[in-house]
């Protein structure tokens, strides 16, 4: 048991006073008494007027002390609540496709976009993160959390390839993020996509329109550049097309513009772009804030509505004693 606001209960110490005129009204009582039902009553109507005087008294005492209680705000048992903060929910969506190895922009594609993300989720304090990766399919890497450093372990492990399902479908990805967040209807949600905007299946824009309508922007960030280059693997060897001829890789920027513009984004293109991270940040800064929980914690239960209650029972017995008539006495 605690009190959240302890400095009332210094109105305690109004209670010797208290005690004090309660003793020296019940005093006076019995002189009264003496008067008012003479010799002969006196002893039979004294019993009955002390044990009413002391219920009395008694609770009267009780509805004071549980009137401070409640202004002292009394507190005990536990509850669980979920803890708001105001903020962001991000999910970093990022393009795992072999496009992404091209090394137009150092060190590759990938690599940069994963060195932007993590710059991003260092900077930006007032917000928690999830991960997707993708590419014909889409993966969850981490769901939305404020455990920043487990996330910027998982960027720093993330290997071309790691989906194994061929193309690159950049709806899908989009699909996957919005299910990522936490489903919290008053917490301004955002997605920062990757990609050098290659895409074989789906229609990204219509749901990217779709994300617009409920309120969540993407940032797209474009990894590559308009001359573009050859993807060559980890094993040194280049794509080729059925022809044979290494297969050429190039920005497709109108793409993630398009994602941009309907969703009430922003498209960043990265090669031409000098600080990036004050760019994105920038971008944050237009969107609102809203509120998120970002954990759980024990707090006391609050009990002064149950103490008022207890003061006003009190109360009223403490005069109602008064009313009942004992023994056709008093």
């Amino acid at each position: 048991m605690d009190f959240n606001k302890p400095v009332f209960l210094l109105v305690l110490i109004v209670l010797v006073p208290v005690i004090t005129v309660l003793y020296i009204g019940f005093r006076r009582g019995l002189d009264d008494l003496k008067i008012l039902g003479g010799v002969h009553r006196y002893e039979s109507i004294r019993n009955v007027y002390t044990v009413k005087s002391f219920l009395s008294g008694l609770l009267f005492i009780l509805f004071f002390v549980s009137a401070i209680f409640a202004l002292a705000d009394i507190r005990w048992g536990e509850r669980i609540i979920q803890e708001k903060k105001k903020g962001y929910e991000i999910v970093i969506l990022i393009d795992d496709s072999r496009s992404m190895l091209v090394r137009d922009i150092s060190p590759s594609r990938l690599k940069k976009s994963i060195s932007v993300a993590k710059d991003v989720v260092r900077e930006i304090k007032d917000g928690i993160f999830g991960l997707v990766l993708f590419k014909g399919d889409a993966e969850e890497s981490m769901p939305v959390t404020d455990d920043t450093v487990s996330l910027t372990a998982i960027l720093n492990a993330v290997q071309p390839d790691w989906i194994t399902s061929p193309g690159t479908d950049i709806e899908k990805g989009l699909k996957k993020a919005y299910q990522v967040f936490s489903g919290t209807s008053d917490s301004n949600k955002v997605i920062l996509l990757f990609s050098d905007g290659e895409n074989q299946n789906g229609d990204p824009v219509r749901y990217a329109k779709y994300l617009g309508k409920i309120g969540i922007p993407v940032i797209c960030l474009g990894a590559g550049t308009q001359t573009g280059g050859i993807i060559k693997l980890s094993n040194g060897k280049t794509v080729k097309d059925r022809k044979g001829m290494e297969v050429l890789s190039r920005l497709h920027k109108q793409i993630l513009e398009d994602i941009a513009e309907v969703s009430g984004g922003s498209y960043i293109e990265m090669y031409r772009t000098n600080n990036i991270l004050q760019r994105i940040v920038k971008e944050f800064a237009r969107i609102k804030k809203g509120k998120y929980g970002s954990g759980f914690r024990v707090v006391k239960r609050e009990r002064y509505g149950l103490l008022l209650l207890f003061s006003v029972i009190f109360l009223s017995l403490s005069g109602l004693i008064w009313k009942v008539r004992w023994k056709n006495t008093l």
